[in-house]
């Protein structure tokens, strides 16, 4: 595994440092911080190309992408097979749902939480 991968993989267990934007991942009982660009499009899932890979699965090879505008940040399932959910409520696969800064976003059984 080179640096870069190694910066983007999300390892449960593994401590990353939070400062701006950054989003929490909790599987497992376990819970680590990830840094995150303030705007851009973020992919999530356990495909190595990933921006936000998380080795979990639940989560498919290629589960879902988050877009971060300064006005709004949307999350869009990309057909996988256990589902994206906003505050528990699952999301149709194709959709672009908007959610806020601290709501319980859920792909899998991999719980994430966007905050600044």
């Amino acid at each position: 595994m080179d640096d870069e991968e190694d910066e983007r993989t999300i390892s449960i267990g593994k401590h990353a440092s939070v400062g701006g934007f950054h989003v929490i991942v909790v599987a497992d009982g376990q819970a680590v911080t990830h840094p995150l660009p303030s705007v851009g499009q973020i992919s999530i899932g356990r495909f190595t190309g990933s921006k936000l890979v998380i080795d979990h699965d639940t989560l498919s090879r290629m589960h879902a992408i988050v877009r971060i505008t300064p006005d709004d940040m949307t999350i869009e399932d990309l057909g996988s097979a256990n589902g994206t959910y906003v505050r528990e409520l699952r999301i149709k696969p194709g959709i672009q749902t908007p959610f806020s800064t601290g709501d319980v976003v859920r792909c899998g059984d991999v719980i994430l939480i966007f905050r600044f």
